[in-house]
Formats: structure tokens, C-alpha cells, sequence
């Protein structure tokens, strides 16, 4: 049998009201498919934090959702 995965994006505006932003069903392997590739193929060089000896850490990775936005945005 085929596993599904469900995708289900969600937003409150208030207090006691949800709305469902976005839906979507879609073959398990599939989905893991895409994350892996997603993983291996958008990858930005990140620099968080400076160790012991005052050099920033950094590492080849995926960025996050917060990333982007503040790449395109800013801070604000």
C-alpha cells in the first residue's frame, strides 16, 4: 500500500477563527524525494555564531524559512 503525506498550512487573523491557507496530499516518497533533493541542491553558506577562538562557524546547509524571508525582506 502507498503512504501519503499531508501538507497542511494553517493561520489564525483571531482568536477563535483558522483558516487553511494551504492543503495538499501527496505520495510519501515523493515528498521525501523532493526534501532530500531540496537539501542537496539550495544550499547557502550560513554563518551563526563565532567560536572560542573569535572565527564564525559556518557550514554548507538548506536554509530555513526565516532565512529566506530575511534575505528578501530584512529585518523588517
Amino acid at each position: 500500500t502507498k503512504s501519503n503525506v499531508n501538507i497542511l498550512i494553517l493561520d489564525s487573523a483571531t482568536t477563535g477563527r483558522l483558516a487553511v491557507l494551504y492543503y495538499r496530499n501527496m505520495d510519501k516518497e515523493i515528498y521525501l524525494d523532493r526534501l532530500a533533493k531540496w537539501h542537496l541542491t539550495c544550499v547557502w553558506l550560513h554563518r551563526y555564531r563565532k567560536n572560542e577562538q573569535g572565527d564564525y562557524v559556518h557550514f554548507y546547509g538548506a536554509p530555513a524559512t526565516k532565512d529566506i524571508a530575511f534575505a528578501a525582506y530584512g529585518p523588517k
